[in-house]
């Protein structure tokens, strides 16, 4: 408790219809009349940066009678800057965002290959990852592996320069990041990962210029990093896994079938 909760690791926070002064003077009888103003300055809490593995892990899981499939490849972690994460954040809302999107609707509407499927870019202060998870029969779990797979190469060798489809991404990530700024809960997270972060809140307009300043060829990249072994794939499935479905994942993802937990 003393090394971990001291000043230099504590955000205050607060979002809403608020009176700043009167926020701030409630904070100075706080600190006079509970001494929170005498908490230890202390050391900012570091934490070591995660390497990423990747790999191929399936289970069993009794009873199951589904596949379930999450892929994630590495993404820049949110210290990188918007530079470097939103191309990411731009490849997944283009893969897997809204029912026009190719994965839900060439994989789910078109095909039927998936009960669900969704993909997301996670970016985390300290880590990032670009994740797809689906859930499909395990008679159809080979042919939506290959599904995705495709699509992922559809991407890197050009997909990711239709514009339309960039465009509509675009749009949805600014829509969702305005929609964000009315949730009081929302903008209080965002406030402490800035400040532990970046020492600074960061502007949303800001983050909407750099968002549309990101090109197809930028987006194109991000795709392109998840192909040919540049960045080691991680590929879990559980539920009823069929021996031809870890076969194919390992096959597509280059990756080593013996690491494969069954249980």
């Amino acid at each position: 408790m003393q090394r971990q909760y001291t000043a230099r690791n504590v955000v205050i926070a607060v979002a809403g219809p608020v009176d700043e002064a009167m926020f701030a003077a409630l904070l100075r009888q706080l600190e006079q009349d509970t001494g929170f103003g005498a908490m230890p300055a202390g050391a900012p809490n570091a934490v070591d940066l995660p390497s990423w593995q990747g790999g191929l892990k399936a289970r069993r899981l009794a009873g199951s009678g589904q596949t379930q499939l999450v892929l994630g490849f590495p993404a820049p972690a949110l210290a990188a800057g918007e530079a470097a994460t939103l191309p990411h954040v731009l490849a997944a809302a283009m893969l897997g965002e809204g029912m026009s999107s190719p994965l839900l609707d060439e994989i789910r509407e078109r095909r039927g290959l998936a009960y669900q499927a969704g993909c997301a870019a996670d970016i985390w202060p300290h880590g990032g990852q670009f994740v797809i998870d689906a859930a499909t029969s395990p008679e159809q779990a080979v042919e939506l592996l290959d599904a995705v797979h495709a699509l992922l190469l559809r991407h890197a060798e050009g997909g990711a320069d239709d514009r339309v489809a960039l465009e509509r991404a675009r749009r949805q990530l600014a829509v969702r990041a305005l929609r964000g700024l009315e949730q009081p809960a929302r903008r209080l997270e965002a406030a402490a990962q800035d400040l532990f972060t970046f020492d600074r809140l960061r502007d949303t307009k800001d983050w909407l210029a750099q968002l549309q300043a990101v090109t197809p060829a930028q987006v194109q990249a991000a795709f392109a990093a998840m192909q040919g072994g540049q960045q080691r794939a991680a590929v879990a499935l559980a539920g009823s896994v069929p021996a031809k479905a870890r076969e194919r994942a390992a096959a597509l993802f280059g990756l080593d079938e013996a690491e494969a937990l069954s249980a």
